[in-house]
């Protein structure tokens, strides 16, 4: 799979249909900030009211407030959940990858079971994130003790060593996020999956693509730049990843079944 076979293949895909991709591929990210616009103006209006404290809202030192704020957490989610879906089938079939049409979400049944697979994922990527949290604390506090103590030569040594640690856990879930992208293409192409198959599965599969990847990306970045550029190029970007996905995945399909036989 050549880039420049993949960009061909996407511009001819997105050729009369730029419009409908350009709405679509706004459509997370516009709901995403409207959804995190409201807890900033509420917390705004309780400050105003001088019902809350700036601390107090920062550090989650009210009860009400870290209640809503999980509430609306699980709720913006939930409202998110099948906006994102839809977004990633809609791409697919515009690519002609989509085997067949399918009624996402048709029982709340299988809304809940959805909430609960997506919902593990986020878990799990916090999980991973875990490490780098502890070791940028450990970092942040042996180094503030080694300016205030004299002798500070073994603080100094343990901020070193918390910062290496930072560094290399974050690389670690860099690559681990990078290799949970096919996650949601797995899912939209067999919902009975088991969230830990469907983890395994998209590491496996995206295992030694991942330069391809950050090279597909870095390719935009110069266009990036000035910023007001990126949601015009949101549609060749997500149609581009998803095609190399799709590809992706038929391809492991294929190595899977060379395997069995």
């Amino acid at each position: 799979m050549f880039f420049r076979e993949l960009h061909e293949f996407s511009r001819h895909s997105l050729k009369g249909h730029y419009l409908g991709a350009f709405r679509t591929a706004l459509l997370c990210p516009i709901v995403e900030t409207v959804t995190g616009i409201v807890p900033l103006i509420l917390g705004a209006i309780l400050i105003a009211r001088k019902s809350m404290t700036p601390k107090a809202l920062l550090m989650g030192n009210h009860t009400m407030w870290v209640i809503f704020g999980i509430l609306w957490g699980i709720l913006s989610f939930s409202a998110l959940l099948p906006i994102r879906c839809g977004v990633w089938s809609w791409f697919t079939a515009l690519l002609g990858m989509e085997k067949q049409k399918r009624k996402y979400f048709a029982t709340t049944g299988e809304f809940f079971h959805a909430m609960y697979f997506f919902g593990m994922i986020a878990l799990l990527r916090w999980l991973i994130l875990t490490p780098c949290a502890v070791a940028g604390i450990l970092a942040y506090f042996a180094l503030q003790r080694s300016i205030a103590v004299t002798e500070s030569g073994i603080l100094l040594f343990i901020a070193i060593q918390a910062m290496m640690l930072l560094f290399w856990t974050m690389v670690f879930w860099v690559r681990f996020t990078i290799g949970l992208l096919a996650v949601p293409f797995l899912y939209l192409e067999n919902p009975e999956i088991s969230v830990f198959r469907a983890v395994r599965k998209s590491e496996k599969m995206l295992a030694g693509h991942h330069k391809k990847l950050f090279a597909l990306l870095l390719g935009y970045l110069p266009l990036a730049l000035p910023i007001v550029t990126i949601p015009f190029m949101l549609p060749k970007i997500m149609t581009e990843v998803i095609l190399f996905l799709q590809i992706r995945m038929k391809e492991y399909a294929q190595e899977e079944l060379i395997c069995l036989t």
